[in-house]
């Protein structure tokens, strides 16, 4: 735990060759991107986008990442799972916040075709206790190197 703050970070994953789990602690400096003056908390922003990013492994090795902040000054939890597959080219990502500020979300990023560069997202949470969706959409890569998004219509 970061004592100053009340956090803890913890990352836990699973490679494709193993039954156990592995995990490390993360201290806040490393997680948040954090400017000078700034208090480290679940709501701060991270450094990185997965939890893959705050590791030396490739996603084609992995299994698996569970990464959980515990903010007991806000007494609040974030557990973000994410699942791979598809050679690490594909996951399935669940977001749970609870405490005051309770969330919910899964996204689907995939390369549908392992010939092709290409990526489809799809982002998912719940309204009411329906799963709807928030976005979809897909990046496509064109003959100059850029990947324009392309967003499909979900309502």
């Amino acid at each position: 735990m970061t004592a100053s703050t009340g956090l803890t970070i913890t990352l836990e994953y699973q490679r494709i060759d193993a039954s156990l789990w592995q995990r490390i602690e993360l201290d806040a400096a490393s997680y948040f991107d954090l400017e000078v003056g700034d208090v480290p908390s679940i709501r701060g922003l991270a450094r990185h986008d997965h939890a893959i990013d705050y590791l030396a492994v490739e996603a084609s090795q992995l299994q698996a990442t569970r990464l959980t902040i515990v903010d007991s000054a806000l007494a609040a939890e974030r557990i973000v799972t994410e699942t791979f597959w598809n050679g690490g080219r594909s996951r399935a990502i669940e977001r749970v916040d609870s405490g005051d500020d309770p969330y919910w979300e899964l996204i689907l990023d995939f390369q549908p075709n392992i010939a092709s560069p290409n990526r489809e997202i799809v982002r998912l949470g719940r309204k009411d206790g329906v799963l709807i969706p928030y976005y979809h959409g897909y990046f496509q890569k064109n003959v100059d190197g850029t990947y324009p998004e392309i967003q499909l219509n979900v309502k």
